[in-house]
């Protein structure tokens, strides 16, 4: 009886180990893979990726790593995210078609800075720019975009002149050929791209006297068939925000961009947009 009672208290144990190793196994399992940068030298996804690993880090008890997929673009990273393949998670400007196939997480991430638009242009353009009095005369030049972005939707809807392309990197190779006249981008944006490009681009310059301004929201959207990965990004930004995580990492990321861009100085051209940030 009391050899029974023994290998009854071993099993008993045992099986508390392997249901503690199970466990760890699965948790070890839990890995976003997050849509990487456009090209090997865009890093705009550093703070989304810095902001996402807090936020799931702040989700407990689970436990993900945070890994990155390899390079997509924003369609093909959606489809991939809404057959349920290799990724999980992606970092975007808000689109009304994806309310349909993803899950959007709708905390915005980058407080309205996507939506605040500056330019690339060539040097010696300058002059062209720093005469326009309103956004009827900047609608007369050519402006370059992607042709799938979410922003390249607003322009449309505000009758800008768009020039397109379905390559990021080859939008800077077209400006510098003088294909357009400006290349809009998020002031979150145009001091680490021209830093990484100036010297493959030696005429590139950033406009000094506009920003347009319109909505545009970032959201982190969520493969469908990962729903709980959804909710877990919910509650841990919800988390560094009470905590002031959130707005510590913001800053160290674009507290200088007042200063560095001269925004008030600025000419302000406000666009309409359907969205809300």
């Amino acid at each position: 009886m009391a050899k029974t009672k023994s290998i009854l208290f071993i099993f008993k144990n045992l099986t508390l180990v392997a249901s503690l190793l199970l466990s760890a196994v699965i948790q070890a399992k839990d890995v976003i893979l997050v849509t990487p940068s456009s090209s090997p030298i865009d890093v705009r996804g550093t703070y989304a990726s810095a902001l996402l690993i807090q936020a799931l880090s702040h989700s407990k008890p689970k436990h993900y790593n945070v890994v990155f997929s390899p390079p997509m673009n924003e369609a093909r990273a959606e489809k991939q995210m809404h057959l349920g393949r290799n990724v999980h998670v992606m970092w975007a400007a808000a689109r009304v078609e994806w309310e349909n196939t993803l899950i959007a997480v709708k905390q915005p991430l980058l407080k309205g800075l996507l939506g605040k638009r500056v330019f690339f242009i060539n040097k010696n353009k300058q002059n062209l720019f720093s005469i326009i009095r309103n956004i009827n005369e900047l609608k007369k030049l050519r402006l370059g975009t992607g042709h799938v972005w979410s922003i390249t939707r607003i322009f449309e809807n505000n009758q800008f002149n768009l020039v397109t392309s379905s390559s990021y990197e080859g939008l800077f190779k077209m400006l510098a050929k003088d294909r357009f006249d400006y290349f809009p981008r998020g002031v979150n944006e145009i001091l680490e791209e021209f830093a990484t490009r100036k010297e493959m681009y030696p005429n590139m310059a950033i406009e000094q006297d506009i920003v347009l301004k319109t909505d545009l929201p970032v959201y982190y959207y969520v493969t469908p068939a990962s729903p709980e990965i959804a909710k877990d990004i919910e509650v841990g930004l919800a988390a560094i925000i009470k905590n002031g995580t959130f707005d510590k990492l913001f800053d160290q990321h674009f507290s200088q961009l007042q200063t560095s861009l001269q925004l008030t100085n600025r000419k302000v051209f406000k666009l309409t947009s359907p969205h809300k940030d």
